[in-house]
């Protein structure tokens, strides 16, 4: 942990998705909640992004965000002028912008290294997003504990994780004519999934395809983490949790489901507003960090 003096704060890194930066921006509230904003938070992300989330913030949230650009050149991630983010990405753009994530290291680096410089601050924590691990290695190098927070749930990630890290490998390419159905090793009661449920890329993936390659070097990655938070909660997602604390031997904690407040804020999905209006008051009770990820950050 780091020895400088100075308020303590937690970097999140999310990728360049509101699909990611939403979520992440909901925990990093709900954990300035519940400590009564004795953290602060140091969020990381691209130009535009960090211009639109800097609008977003109340005007009590401006001492306790630190928000922060990472460098970022388009050309060099081989995207549109002005693209920092897949609000207006093809799909195969967006994959190229997740597959060349790794450039963003070095910057990432000299920002930990910064914060590790400074007296203002005293960072305790590193919290990544799924297509970022590579950052465990930052943090390390560091001595600072990191964890990987997926947006999404246990369960359906866990089966993704499978699929990927078996389907490739197999001898034959699956045939989605005849309904075949493959059984997903590793959960309880083995259940399965029909071929027809599985997307073509995944079909008809190979060991040596693009995807497989990244997919699996990310997943290889993530073993790197020292704990990972899922946006879900227990009670009903323990099989996908469950699933990764065996296939990763690692600690998993459930931190959902945080949503974000749209009600007051300005900030914006791809120039939308949300199209589903949560009413956050009816999942505050499941909104609580695991008593044991407190303890590690206060550590």
């Amino acid at each position: 942990m780091s020895t400088a003096e100075g308020r303590r704060t937690i970097v999140m890194f999310p990728f360049m998705a509101q699909g990611h930066i939403l979520p992440f921006m909901a925990l990093a509230r709900r954990i300035l909640q519940q400590t009564r904003h004795s953290y602060t938070i140091t969020f990381i992300n691209t130009p535009n992004n960090i211009t639109k989330l800097k609008s977003s913030l109340l005007p009590d949230e401006t001492s306790t965000f630190n928000l922060i650009q990472t460098p970022f050149s388009a050309a060099e991630f081989g995207l549109p002028p002005g693209s920092d983010n897949t609000d207006t990405l093809s799909m195969p753009l967006v994959f190229h912008f997740v597959e060349n994530s790794h450039l963003f290291k070095p910057g990432f680096e000299k920002i930990i290294s910064d914060i590790r410089k400074t007296r203002e601050l005293s960072l305790v924590c590193i919290i990544s997003d799924m297509f970022f691990p590579w950052s465990a290695e930052v943090a390390h190098e560091f001595g600072i504990f990191h964890a990987i927070f997926n947006a999404g749930g246990g369960y359906g990630m866990a089966v993704l994780h499978y699929l990927w890290s078996t389907l490739p490998f197999r001898d034959e390419i699956i045939d989605n004519s005849n309904e075949e159905e493959i059984p997903i090793l590793g959960f309880p009661g083995i259940p399965r999934i029909r071929t027809t449920h599985i997307s073509e890329g995944l079909r008809i993936a190979r060991s040596n395809s693009t995807g497989t390659v990244f997919m699996n070097k990310i997943f290889n990655q993530w073993l790197d983490c020292d704990g990972f938070l899922f946006n879900t909660v227990k009670e009903f997602d323990n099989k996908g949790l469950e699933y990764f604390r065996e296939s990763m031997n690692k600690p998993v904690w459930p931190v959902g489901p945080v949503l974000e407040d749209f009600s007051n804020r300005s900030y914006e999905r791809g120039g939308k507003r949300p199209g589903i209006n949560w009413d956050s008051s009816a999942v505050t009770s499941h909104l609580i960090l695991d008593p044991r990820l407190r303890d590690i950050v206060n550590n």
